[in-house]
């Protein structure tokens, strides 16, 4: 049985190109970019030269640009950050955050600060809501630019200017971070144009390696990292050299042939809505099927009356990958659920939710073959949940 993999919004399988690019950097590059000899200036080279072009692909300076381990670790650099601060005030967090961002609340709360959560009715966190709990003492707003379980596409640029508009009347900043861990190469966009003060993300769910991500920011910044003062002394430690390669190897990979897989993508995602539009017992989450409003790498649906876990393991059977929901949360079903809450979907719509997720090597034989084989399952879980 040939078996699909349809849960690219978890993880993507590596690149040739950029396996061996991390091959090559492992065994020809053996120096530490801290050190002051040839070996050294090399690797600093290597690490320079990843930085410079990561830079360009995304149109910013290299000093705004902090290599890390992933979108979850970028997140805690920025919210860790807040507890540098004598200043304690509210922190606002989008309702459908990563659990990186969202779980990070409690240790906020823990440490003196206010957070305080917007819901996103219909999957968009709305600008208006934002206003309303934007006060004197707000620090920090973070809101995601893709969100990770539906794919509903976040208005970021309009949330910041917001933010920078009050904080100018205030006469003191808020910070504005969002997570673009789903949006990179995914959705067209601009760091300078959204006017956000930081930015997360990870490779490998652009073909990259795991372990691999990059923070942007826009101000120095302290942080509860100390040591060897490496990447602009936000985060200590000797950097992963074959990763960031391999890292900036997918980055520009991805970016050069965006319009391509996200043609690939939409032409993938118009299978499945044209399925889930013919039936009555599948419910589409998300707020449109529009390039405006959603990524088409992701469709989130609810199979009416059929548990999310269910329907995983029976797709499993069939030969198909899905989830049901973030990878981050599928261990946690209140976890798993909380995002779709916010979004204001009842009980019975979020325990029969599951995600599919797309790639540049998803084949529209790939999508029919699960609808058909989704079709099928169905009917049988029909009948047996029905008997019960």
């Amino acid at each position: 049985m040939n078996y699909c993999y349809l849960d690219w919004a978890s993880t993507s399988p590596i690149l040739d190109e950029v396996l061996s690019e991390f091959q090559r950097v492992s065994h020809e590059i053996i120096g530490n970019p801290s050190s002051l000899h040839r070996y050294g200036k090399e690797a600093l080279e290597i690490l320079s030269q990843s930085r410079l072009t990561a830079a360009n692909a995304l149109k910013v300076l290299p000093e705004n640009l902090v290599f890390t381990s992933g979108g979850s670790e970028g997140n805690m650099l920025i919210l860790s950050s807040l507890l540098m601060k004598r200043r304690r005030g509210s922190v606002i967090i989008s309702g459908i955050e990563h659990p990186s961002v969202y779980e990070y609340g409690s240790i906020l709360r823990e440490a003196g600060f206010t957070p305080v959560y917007l819901t996103a009715p219909n999957g968009i966190t709305k600008p208006e809501s934002l206003s309303r709990q934007l006060r004197e003492d707000t620090v920090m707003v973070t809101a995601m630019l893709v969100n990770n379980v539906t794919g509903s596409i976040q208005p970021i640029e309009e949330m910041a200017a917001l933010t920078r508009s009050y904080a100018e009347k205030l006469g003191k900043p808020i910070h504005f971070h969002t997570d673009a861990v789903q949006a990179l190469g995914k959705i067209n966009f601009s760091l300078a144009k959204l006017g956000v003060d930081s930015a997360s993300f990870s490779f490998h769910k652009i073909q990259g390696p795991k372990g691999a991500g990059l923070l942007y920011t826009t101000r120095p910044m302290k942080t509860l990292s100390s040591g060897g003062n490496q990447e602009f002394s936000v985060r200590s430690g000797t950097e992963a050299l074959p990763s960031i390669a391999a890292a900036v190897t997918a980055l520009n990979h991805t970016l050069e042939n965006f319009s391509i897989i996200r043609t690939h993508a939409s032409k993938l995602q118009s299978i499945i809505v044209e399925f889930i539009n013919k039936r009555q017992d599948i419910l589409a989450l998300m707020p449109g099927f529009s390039p405006s409003a959603n990524s088409p790498f992701i469709t989130s649906f609810s199979c009416k009356g059929i548990p999310s876990e269910v329907l995983v393991r029976v797709m499993d059977d069939r030969g198909f990958a899905i989830s049901a929901g973030s990878a981050c949360s599928s261990k946690s079903r209140k976890k798993r659920e909380r995002v779709l809450k916010n979004m204001m979907y009842d009980d019975s719509i979020l325990s029969s939710a599951v995600r599919i997720s797309v790639g540049p090597e998803t084949t529209s034989d790939d999508v029919h073959a699960f609808c058909t084989a989704l079709e099928q399952e169905l009917t049988l879980l029909h009948k047996t949940l029905g008997k019960r």
